[in-house]
């Protein structure tokens, strides 16, 4: 059916009975009585209430959620326990005027008087995206939508950061102070972007008294909210002369070593975490791949620090190339973990029941990193909703349980309700499951615009607006594991023990807790999955 069959029925429209009578008082009202129980109207509203929790997860991450709403025409945004007002249509509007509030407008308006090279770096920045804004925002007041360059990229993800730190633990006035120092800023641009990682990833954040000169500091101790896990975190950034400038490939040989030795080198009460940005083009990716650096890495575990053997480490190695060229919107940043003396921690060798209980002793670490891998965009709403249905009013939403006017074979006009769906990406369709008036189903194929295609792979399981997981790809035996985990957990444990009943040692599985048995069968099934394929 077309986008202009699938139009969902307002309960104050006419009804297409052609009764004359609204929806609500004729077939709606039939039809809101014969199927829908009042607990299937709450059961649908916490499905929906779930998926935009999801969807929201998704976009902002794990920390505190944007707080917003509107009065008087303006939207208010609460930031920790500040509070803002103006005329924002999108959050990125928002963090737009928030960056220069929290860097201090007066300070930018002084830098702009002087002449362009003399400018500090994050004004040259914005310079660039004042230029490219004129170049396709020809209505003021209305959404566009461009690519973000490297200079958009570059001042919008500082802007978010800022905001991340404002909101859920605290913008100190040192960090502003570093910013607007042109040799102190790419180390505190840095920092900001390691500091907004771990919020994101669901960690609490205390940062060092660094006016303490009695002893040496970290940036700043990460707890991890579910477990307590405690990490004392430190990030070092590869400076180069000139921050925005790509030229002089002479300065891409990297060498990582002292960077690693200066972060070991600092006291510490709890376990490391160290960042380390290498802070070059993408194009120089090619010359220093992960196996390269992991390398390096590797060779300096043998390398004493203060005269003793070195402490172990989670070590992150970034890329964030987004400032080499300001006008370019194909780049790539690169993150990747290593353990640091840590051998359990990616060991690539590992069997499958290792890298099990491997992923269950560094639980926080795997935890930061897939966030990373996770919220890797700067959200555009304020209340994680898609933007294609937000600021696109022409694209009508598919919603489980809503009811539209579709054509039947011979193009008859009819009602049906959306029970079931399903989309095929690549075609760009949707399978969806129907039920009519008189209780028949059917299988209808929909098209989906491009701006629906987008939205679907933002986030799949909620896209139809309930939350219901859609089929992915299973990549590696750890996701195949999960799967069977997550598909087998209303078994009891005397279940589990039957499936077992050919289990070695079979006397051993009783003294063992459900869940334990669970994995045990769980591990075997997908090594039986991975034997036979291999």
């Amino acid at each position: 059916m077309s986008q202009k069959q699938r139009n969902k029925i307002g309960r104050n429209e006419t009804c297409p009975c052609n009764s004359g009578i609204k929806y609500k008082h004729c077939h709606g009202h039939l039809n809101e009585n014969a199927s829908q129980q009042p607990s299937d109207f709450i059961s649908k509203e916490i499905s929906t209430l779930k998926a935009l929790d999801v969807q929201r997860k998704l976009q902002q991450g794990l920390g505190n959620p944007i707080v917003s709403t509107e009065h008087n025409s303006l939207k208010v945004v609460a930031v920790g326990n500040e509070i803002y007002k103006g005329k924002w249509i999108t959050f990125h509007d928002f963090l737009v005027d928030y960056i220069k509030l929290s860097i201090g407008s007066a300070w930018g308006n002084e830098e702009l008087k002087k002449p362009y090279e003399n400018r500090h770096p994050l004004i040259k920045i914005y310079n660039k995206i004042c230029d490219y804004q004129k170049s396709f925002v020809k209505t003021s007041g209305q959404v566009h939508s461009a690519p973000f360059t490297g200079a958009v990229s570059a001042y919008m993800w500082l802007a978010y950061n800022l905001y991340i730190i404002a909101h859920n633990a605290e913008l100190h006035q040192r960090l502003i102070k570093r910013l607007r120092h042109p040799e102190q800023f790419p180390g505190a641009y840095y920092e900001t972007y390691i500091a907004a990682i771990f919020i994101k990833a669901g960690f609490l954040l205390e940062f060092e008294n660094e006016e303490d000169k009695t002893t040496s500091h970290c940036e700043f101790i990460a707890t991890h909210k579910e477990t307590g896990n405690k990490y004392s975190v430190e990030a070092k950034y590869r400076h180069r002369k000139n921050f925005i400038s790509s030229q002089g490939s002479e300065n891409f040989k990297i060498n990582i070593d002292h960077l690693l030795h200066q972060a070991l080198e600092k006291e510490t009460p709890h376990e490391r975490i160290i960042f380390i940005d290498i802070n070059i083009p993408t194009s120089e990716m090619e010359k220093h791949t992960p196996s390269y650096l992991s390398k390096r890495l590797k060779k300096c575990e043998n390398d004493p620090i203060n005269g003793n053997p070195a402490p172990p480490a989670y070590v992150f190695l970034t890329n964030l190339p987004y400032h080499y060229d300001l006008e370019e919107t194909v780049y790539k940043a690169i993150y990747f973990a290593e353990g640091f003396k840590i051998p359990d921690f990616g060991n690539k060798k590992a069997t499958l029941q290792e890298a099990i209980q491997a992923r269950k002793k560094h639980r926080p670490i795997h935890d930061l990193f897939n966030s990373i891998k996770t919220h890797t965009i700067i959200p555009t709403t304020f209340d994680g909703s898609f933007p294609e249905f937000t600021f696109r009013k022409s694209t009508q939403r598919l919603i489980i349980g809503d009811k539209y006017i579709v054509n039947d074979p011979e193009g008859n006009e009819q009602l049906i309700e959306l029970l079931q769906a399903t989309v095929d990406e690549p075609n760009k369709k949707a399978w969806t499951l129907c039920r009519n008036t008189n209780g028949q189903t059917q299988l209808i194929q929909i098209p989906l615009t491009d701006d629906e295609v987008n939205a679907y792979k933002q986030s799949p399981d909620t896209f139809f607006g309930i939350y219901h997981e859609q089929g992915k790809k299973i990549s590696d035996p750890i996701e195949m594991f999960d799967f069977f985990m997550k598909g087998h957990q209303l078994l009891t444990k005397e279940d589990i023990l039957i499936r077992l009943k050919n289990y070695p040692n079979h006397d051993e599985l009783l003294m063992k807790t459900r869940d334990e048995l669970l994995e045990i069968y769980c591990v075997g099934i997908t090594c039986s999955i991975y034997n036979k394929a291999n």
